[in-house]
């Protein structure tokens, strides 16, 4: 039965590369131009410019905005019992499978005149976006890792009480908490970055006045693949495309990396 899971492999990868390079040899042939001149010139257009800083600024504050919030309750639900914990984390990690658009007209609606009133200032959009991003993506630090937190030998900690590198509290942490959880800590850190870089409906509707690669790309995608008619377009999908899948590729391959590293620590 090998050689049928082979033809299976074979068959998946080609239906996911050949839709891919044609899309890419489509664009390629529309836009006429080399890579090197995509990338110079996404800066330059009007609709393109500042997007590659914006999603990337964006993305990073995100992450560690989110972390910040969910490492202590990823600890909380980790460490101690709560009455009806079980419903605690389903209501935690709810957010992460409702739909974007209701999540960004919620934080519209907290941001608008009924609530907070704080729309009317441009300058808290961004922040409102953060928010917005740690509230959806809260359930990525809490699910990888609570059940490190929860499902260790707690042996562990009680030998290292008697030893001089486990007295304290932050002595515990740096020899025994760090080495556990930085994996999954990072592993969390690097999906929230992905799910942030990639935002779509958040950013559209919280933040109008700028642009993501994701937001850019939808807006111009319409004219692209046509020969001769808006090449500035088939040149920004181009390069955004390859920016993302850049980004994707890096991410996937750093959260392998990170799984099986830290795999190897409790293994230790």
């Amino acid at each position: 039965m090998r050689w049928v899971a082979r033809i299976a492999t074979l068959v998946y990868g080609i239906l996911i590369l050949v839709p891919f390079i044609l899309a890419f040899d489509r664009l390629i042939w529309a836009a006429g131009t080399t890579p090197a001149e995509w990338f110079s010139r996404l800066d330059t257009y009007y609709l393109s410019k500042g997007a590659i800083e914006f999603s990337f600024e964006q993305a990073l504050v995100s992450v560690l905005f989110t972390t910040a919030i969910g490492l202590p309750i990823a600890w909380q639900l980790g460490r101690y019992r709560w009455p009806g914990q079980n419903i605690i984390r389903a209501v935690l990690t709810m957010p992460f499978v409702m739909p974007a658009i209701i999540a960004a007209m919620g934080f519209l609606s907290l941001s608008g005149p009924q609530f907070f009133d704080i729309r009317a200032d441009p300058s808290t959009y961004f922040w409102t976006l953060i928010i917005a991003h740690a509230w959806f993506n809260m359930a990525l630090v809490i699910r990888f890792t609570e059940p490190v937190l929860s499902t260790l030998d707690k042996d562990y900690e009680d030998q290292l009480k008697l030893l001089p590198g486990g007295r304290s509290f932050l002595a515990r942490i740096r020899n025994l908490w760090f080495p556990v959880l930085r994996g999954p800590i990072a592993a969390a850190m690097t999906m929230t970055f992905v799910f942030s870089f990639t935002s779509f409906a958040l950013i559209r509707w919280l933040t109008p006045l700028d642009e993501n690669l994701e937001t850019l790309m939808s807006g111009v995608g319409s004219s692209a693949g046509i020969q001769g008619y808006n090449v500035f377009a088939n040149e920004i999908v181009l390069a955004a495309s390859l920016i993302q899948f850049a980004v994707m590729l890096v991410s996937l391959w750093l959260l392998s990396f990170l799984q099986q590293r830290n795999k190897n620590t409790i293994s230790q």
